[in-house]
């Protein structure tokens, strides 16, 4: 397997960074899936 296309590092601690993934939840839970995004 490659290595996803982008690598998402954010706060979990931060309201306004947890509000960003939060809204962005469903979209970004499917290039998870997809292997298009890595988060740390």
């Amino acid at each position: 397997m490659s290595k996803p296309r982008l690598t998402v590092w954010y706060n979990t601690r931060c309201p306004v960074c947890n509000a960003g993934i939060r809204r962005q939840r469903r979209r970004l839970i499917e290039a998870v899936k997809a292997g298009r995004v890595e988060f740390r």
